[in-house]
């Protein structure tokens, strides 16, 4: 892993899910010029959270996607729906 600091403590998709924020806060103290998107997290109920996404890129359906694969890396079936261009829901265990 490139950045195992990054993975440091998580065992599971919620748990990198609701990190992303942080990690992607980071990135321009290793990577200069870098603006990577920003995320905000509200708790819809147990297992459906819905994440907002900032970016200037708009690359929203690369984020849906990226999610669903922090899913299968961690062995754990979740599903997602693009709510809006600034908005993602990931139900966990559905």
């Amino acid at each position: 892993t490139r950045y195992p600091d990054i993975y440091e403590g998580v065992s599971g998709a919620r748990q990198l899910i609701r990190k992303l924020d942080a990690i992607h806060a980071a990135i321009p103290e290793r990577l200069p010029g870098a603006k990577p998107p920003r995320h905000s997290y509200e708790w819809k109920d147990d297992n459906t959270l819905l994440i907002g996404y900032r970016s200037d890129r708009d690359l929203t359906e690369l984020f849906d996607a990226t999610l669903r694969a922090v899913g299968r890396y961690f062995g754990e079936h979740l599903s997602t729906t693009i709510v809006d261009r600034q908005t993602v829901e990931v139900r966990f265990g559905s």
